[in-house]
């Protein structure tokens, strides 16, 4: 970094917030650590800190650097439990990742932490990290799940040269059901509504998110729009015929489905979040419990 004065000035607040105040550039594989008001720039690959040769699968750093947003995780390294949060900061021409390392090893965040193996521990960090990516009502994926990882999979079929298709949901007139029935008959309604659909895709290759409220995102790899439209449909009706139960009543709903398509490589993930939207909210205004594509 040319100008230390701005770096020192620009994280000095942070101090005392972690045990380490690293600056991260993924691209150039620079990292920059603050320790003791000290700058110490070094060569070596960030995830040569936590013991490793290989990059780390959940790298937040990379992750804030592309979605411009602040990433969490849980790591372990040498009998000791960190948390790692990464943050975008632009200085000059070029974005660094401020990372901020904190021992948390007596927080309690892992109970009888000194008599597990290193095996149970990294089984229970990796479930840390991965309720950080659930939604708590349903338990599928939420909206972070869908920030991180919708680009990637997008990518990933274009590389392979594969259609992948989404269908955005809506439960159709839901506010009906909280006006009538409560919030918490809605909220069981939300409940068996993603998980009848998480039920209906193929676990293997697909999966489906919380986007918000009560409105859902399913990723479909390697599926070309018919098929998409078929799988819709097939969940659509399965919808229409089921009934919700909640203390003695029997509550229905439908479902507007828009499906957006990626087949000739062409479109990229926003337009085609933002195709997927649009036929939803037409399959709503033509009378909703419909699919358009």
């Amino acid at each position: 970094m040319n100008d230390i004065n701005e770096f020192l000035r620009t994280i000095s607040m942070l101090q005392g917030i972690g045990d380490i105040i690293r600056a991260v550039d993924p691209v150039n594989n620079k990292v920059i650590n603050l320790e003791k008001s000290e700058i110490k720039e070094y060569k070596h690959q960030c995830h040569m800190f936590w013991g490793g040769h290989d990059a780390c699968k959940n790298c937040v750093a990379m992750k804030a650097m592309v979605f411009n947003d602040t990433f969490v995780k849980v790591e372990y390294n040498k009998d000791k439990m960190f948390m790692v949060s990464a943050s975008p900061l632009v200085l000059g021409d070029t974005k660094y990742i401020i990372e901020i390392i904190k021992n948390i090893t007596n927080t309690g965040i892992i109970c009888d932490l000194e008599k597990k193996s290193v095996n149970e521990i990294n089984q229970e960090i990796r479930k840390l990290n991965n309720d950080i990516l659930m939604d708590e009502l349903t338990g599928i994926y939420n909206k972070r799940y869908i920030d991180e990882n919708f680009h990637k999979a997008v990518e990933n079929n274009i590389m392979e040269e594969n259609p992948i298709s989404i269908i955005m949901v809506d439960i159709d007139l839901f506010k009906r059901v909280n006006d009538i029935y409560g919030h918490l008959a809605g909220d069981q309604v939300i409940k068996e509504f993603a998980r009848f659909l998480n039920n209906a895709i193929r676990k293997e290759r697909d999966w489906i998110a919380r986007y918000g409220g009560e409105e859902f995102l399913i990723v479909l790899n390697n599926t070309d729009k018919n098929t998409a439209f078929k799988i819709s449909e097939r969940m659509r009706e399965g919808i229409s015929n089921k009934v919700f139960n909640f203390e003695g009543n029997e509550i229905k709903v439908t479902a507007s489905f828009g499906i957006g398509s990626l087949e000739d490589f062409k479109t990229n993930p926003i337009d085609l979040i933002k195709k997927a939207d649009e036929n939803l909210y037409r399959a709503k205004r033509e009378g909703r419990n419909k699919t358009i594509y």
